[in-house]
């Protein structure tokens, strides 16, 4: 048995990709110790990990990122008292990399996205194709000079976490996205494991349930974070309302359904659904593109209508469409009768739902979260041997 320690970033769609992974990491016999924050605390306990906390404010990633630099002084004296044999992290958790550099332990990085490497470089393409991270550019320039300070402090080797070269890359990256799903795909080597999505059923204490239909169904969401949008729940009510279809909708916290006006007969609205179960019954999903979303999407074999709310998700819809999947639509030019026609076009095609069951297929065929750690304890073994030959 080895232990192991994990950094990951306080957001669903970083953390849910790695539950599976690590619940099956403790059934086979790991001792697995995760750094989350009390948001997490009771999904992650559900997997048999130990939980260690976080102690971040809710703020935006790059201001969430500095937080976690200020406390690489107090991780680095727990890491030391645990005694990992291998450290997890996410590969946007720039301080579980640095803390594996500094301990010198061997490290796995988690990618939940894109992955990237000389040829592909996700951060610079968001830069690059999407002007509105601009904005972004004064903390990341703070952050890239805060980094530097702790290389120098601590004499460690350089590394450039936005733009890796081949040696920035570690041994191993678990990628959680079919390698047919990654841009340039062609450009990555064997470091870089694609093991798709990696589904278990959550444990989701959400009150609703979900009755069996001969109805069409249409699923609603725009995810966890950009969801303060009631004009476009209005705009669903249109569009939808009294159609032979079930539409339900998730509006998220911050919307109050009250104020949204008459729900039409034939929707079904809550703050939030279990969405591995309503996918098996949905027929057209209309999301906001998050990673998360468009793999459980696929697996399920539904079709989507994609309107990104940020870079990432920009370039997620545009590789929905490349695959013929789906649609994206622009979230600028979004009106009822857009969504009704696009919709309605998805929902009577069948070429959207053949292509989302081939690659259905593909991805029932490989049970990620077991591949995942198939890997992780492969290399942990090298590991091992590396250790006893070094010893000898």
């Amino acid at each position: 048995m080895s232990k192991v320690v994990v950094f990951n970033l306080p957001l669903h769609g970083h953390i849910n990709p790695s539950l599976a992974v690590i619940k099956e990491l403790v059934v086979r016999g790991e001792q697995v110790i995760y750094y989350t924050t009390e948001q997490f605390e009771t999904k992650i306990q559900a997997t048999g990990a130990t939980i260690r906390r976080y102690a971040f404010n809710d703020a935006p990633l790059l201001a969430l990122m500095a937080q976690a630099f200020q406390s690489i002084p107090q991780l680095l004296d727990e890491v030391r008292r645990e005694l990992p044999d291998y450290i997890l992290y996410n590969v946007m958790c720039l301080w579980g990399r640095l803390i594996a550099q500094i301990l010198n332990i061997r490290a796995i990085a988690l990618h939940a996205t894109y992955a990237s490497n000389e040829q592909f470089q996700l951060f610079s393409r968001c830069t690059d194709d999407f002007p509105m991270l601009s904005a972004q550019a004064k903390s990341r320039s703070a952050m890239h000079d805060e980094i530097q300070e702790i290389f120098k402090t601590y004499n460690i080797r350089p590394v450039d976490f936005f733009n890796p070269t081949s040696d920035d890359i570690e041994p191993l990256n678990i990628v959680f996205i079919p390698r047919s799903f990654q841009p340039q795909a062609e450009t990555f080597d064997e470091r870089f494991v694609f093991v798709g999505p990696s589904i278990q059923p959550r444990s989701e204490s959400v009150n609703f349930s979900i009755n069996q239909s001969q109805q069409p169904t249409l699923y609603i969401s725009l995810g966890t974070i950009f969801n303060e949008w009631a004009e476009f729940f209005q705009m669903c009510f249109t569009a939808f309302g009294e159609k032979p279809w079930r539409v339900v909708m998730a509006i998220g916290n911050k919307v109050d359904s009250r104020t949204l006006g008459k729900i039409p007969e034939n929707f079904i609205v809550a703050p939030h659904v279990p969405q591995l179960t309503l996918l098996q019954h949905t027929t057209v999903f209309l999301t906001h593109g998050g990673m998360n979303s468009v793999m459980e999407s696929l697996y399920y074999g539904v079709p989507m209508i994609v309107i990104p709310q940020m870079p990432e998700q920009k370039m997620t819809a545009q590789r929905v469409a490349e695959l013929n999947l789906g649609l994206n639509l622009e979230k600028a030019e979004v009106t009822a009768s857009l969504l009704e026609s696009a919709v309605t076009r998805v929902m009577n095609e069948p070429q959207w739902r053949e292509h989302t069951r081939q690659i259905q297929q593909v991805l029932q065929a490989t049970v990620g979260y077991q591949q995942a750690a198939d890997e992780i304890l492969r290399f942990t073994e090298l590991i091992t041997k590396e250790t006893r030959c070094n010893v000898g």
